[in-house]
């Protein structure tokens, strides 16, 4: 019958396995994510190199024990859902995924960000603050050329 303990039991178990189920699953290809995407070494390629609805990516090296890698998520967290179809982050546990961490990036300290664009990695210059990432942002998914009318403008933009 419903209400038994039983039956909110079987409730509990089948929401938790459903839970699990969304964390562990690649992020969809083709779709702008506003979320942190977690990144393993069998969903890296193809969820960050490959996913032409987003070319532009952020890459959080971290480890679980980390004071300033948990410092750094809810930032990434609020910048994921400001960058939706700009910038895409995404997250790598280095304890678990060390073939990525040591092997492709010879990742030495936590946490290590690095930025992907046009088939290159390369290492995060700025801040480690939410407005300095989503300025990073908003600025790396703008065209890289720009239509001026007049010197003014110009200076307005170089300044």
């Amino acid at each position: 019958p419903i209400g038994t303990p039983l039956t909110a039991f079987s409730t509990l178990l089948l929401s938790t396995a459903l839970l699990l189920a969304s964390l562990t699953t690649a992020a969809p290809i083709g779709t702008p994510h506003s979320t942190v995407i977690p990144l393993t070494t069998k969903t890296f390629d193809s969820t960050v190199t490959t996913d032409s609805a987003n070319t532009l990516w952020l890459l959080k090296f971290y480890a679980p024990w980390c004071g300033h890698c948990v410092a750094l998520s809810p930032i990434l967290d609020q910048a994921a859902s400001h960058l939706s179809g700009k910038l895409s982050i995404g997250k790598i546990d280095c304890t678990i995924e060390k073939k990525i961490c040591k092997g492709k990036f010879d990742v030495r300290g936590y946490p290590t960000l690095k930025y992907y664009r046009d088939g290159e990695f390369s290492d995060y210059p700025l801040g480690r603050d939410l407005d300095s990432i989503v300025s990073f942002g908003e600025k790396m998914s703008q065209s890289a050329v720009k239509v001026v009318k007049d010197v003014a403008r110009v200076y307005e933009i170089l300044v």
